[in-house]
């Protein structure tokens, strides 16, 4: 492929995040229902959208958190002073070995060192042990692999209706969850952890929106939600590659460009006053509306983009020897 080809490969994924960042932040519209409409219009198949999802969503979180609380090299908490030159070294090496390790190398060090200044922010009588966030991890982190694993397995027609009818159902729930503080309060915990079977499926996240409709009686869950957030998106984007040798270069163009969204026009911030935005809904709405009158068909855009990238070394993933 020329370099026009190239470009003209990538551009849609290009387009995708940073047009999706872009208007959730001035909407407040749910930024991966966004993005996952808009891959489905690009024809992602549904292991595909799932795959670049999945990397999305994992990039995109680390990526609004150190915009609200940005990382000083000189106040590292988990890598001290020369200690942060394992982690680079270990990227480094791991390029030439197995570059989809580098990644996650990469992603597990500044996670852990948001989660660690994270746990030191929570009130001592208010933090789960690292017990409780292992057991809720591994909780959390089943419900969204097996029904990533799944999509291999969806129709493309199926996948994208039933998306959209979930995503439609997901906009009532929470409109009629905000009329009223304490609808739900007693399972609100888990409705939350329910809800990683959604962001397995079809790369939902809406741990924004349940900070945001948060219940007049507040959970220690809630209050230690990110601590298992981050390791259930980052153990089930490891399980992307062990199950299909995913190592997604449009998943990586599609979060790229939303960070520089989110860079250069920020995020919206929730009120957290358990009222939902009438705006985002509308928006929301409309593009899951627009998904259904397109009527998309499946194409090879991703799969183009990805081969781009020949860093797996044959390997294919459990799921497809």
């Amino acid at each position: 492929m020329n370099k026009l080809e190239i470009l003209n490969a990538i551009a849609p994924f290009i387009s995708i995040g940073l047009f999706s960042s872009i208007v959730s932040r001035f909407s407040g519209a749910n930024l991966s229902i966004l993005v996952f409409c808009a891959l489905i219009y690009t024809g992602t198949s549904p292991v595909e959208t799932a795959s670049i999802m999945i990397t999305y969503l994992i990039f995109t979180k680390l990526t609004l958190h150190t915009q609200k609380y940005p990382i000083s090299f000189k106040r590292l908490r988990a890598f001290k002073g020369i200690l942060i030159l394992l982690p680079i070294f270990l990227i480094l090496f791991s390029l030439i070995i197995y570059p989809f390790a580098a990644l996650i190398i990469f992603i597990l060090t500044f996670m852990l060192e948001i989660m660690t200044q994270t746990y030191e922010q929570i009130p001592v009588h208010e933090r789960f042990s690292i017990k409780e966030i292992a057991l809720y991890t591994t909780i959390s982190s089943i419900l969204m692999i097996v029904p990533f694993a799944l999509t291999k397995y969806i129709p493309y027609n199926i996948y994208y209706i039933t998306g959209g009818i979930i995503a439609l159902v997901a906009c009532a729930f929470f409109k009629w969850i905000g009329d009223n503080r304490t609808r739900l309060q007693n399972i609100w915990d888990k409705i939350i952890i329910i809800s990683f079977i959604l962001s397995g499926l079809f790369g939902f996240d809406f741990t924004n929106w349940f900070k945001d409709m948060k219940r007049l009686k507040s959970t220690r869950f809630h209050k230690n939600l990110s601590l298992i957030v981050f390791p259930t998106f980052f153990i089930t984007l490891i399980m992307s590659n062990v199950l299909f040798g995913m190592f997604s270069l449009s998943g990586l163009c599609t979060t790229f460009f939303t960070a520089l969204g989110i860079r250069f026009f920020g995020y919206y911030e929730m009120s957290g006053k358990g009222k939902f935005n009438i705006i985002a809904l509308a928006i929301t709405v409309l593009a899951i509306l627009i998904l259904f009158l397109t009527n998309p068909h499946p194409t090879n855009a991703a799969k183009i983009v990805d081969s781009l990238l020949q860093s797996n070394f044959h390997f294919e993933g459990l799921l497809n020897m």
